[in-house]
């Protein structure tokens, strides 16, 4: 799920004032939230400092061979970026649960997502490095 993109079940997600991000149903009664400052909590301790490689990629002889491009250490992750990243639509939520056909619920927990070249977008200090 991404903000703007209700999904068929007719949940969507909202942007509240207070940084938090309410996931809600098609009659807006509200059934999740998410404290943007926890998140980006959890994205410190988790990525505070990423090696961020380019590369070009390809395959000879049935091998794969890659040539880098550019190298970036990305640091100091921000709420505002998080929060301007969601909203753009960049990092989107996965709601993984679901019912098993034996009537048991499968919960593997929410999980965030975001696409590579987009996770530049999160940090406020990006260091190109020498290759």
């Amino acid at each position: 799920m991404s903000i703007g993109r209700p999904i068929t079940q007719g949940l969507s997600l909202r942007v509240n004032d207070n940084n938090t991000i309410n996931l809600i149903d098609s009659e807006s009664n509200l059934l999740a939230t998410w404290d943007v400052f926890v998140l980006v909590g959890k994205l410190l301790t988790k990525l505070s400092r990423v090696l961020f490689v380019i590369a070009d990629r390809r395959i000879v002889e049935g091998r794969e061979e890659f040539h880098y491009n550019e190298a970036l250490i990305l640091s100091e992750p921000q709420h505002r970026n998080f929060l301007n990243a969601f909203i753009a639509g960049k990092v989107g939520i996965d709601l993984r649960m679901h019912l098993k056909e034996n009537g048991t619920v499968r919960n593997r927990g929410t999980g965030f997502r975001i696409k590579e070249i987009d996770m530049i977008d999160l940090y406020s200090n990006v260091r190109r490095l020498e290759i």
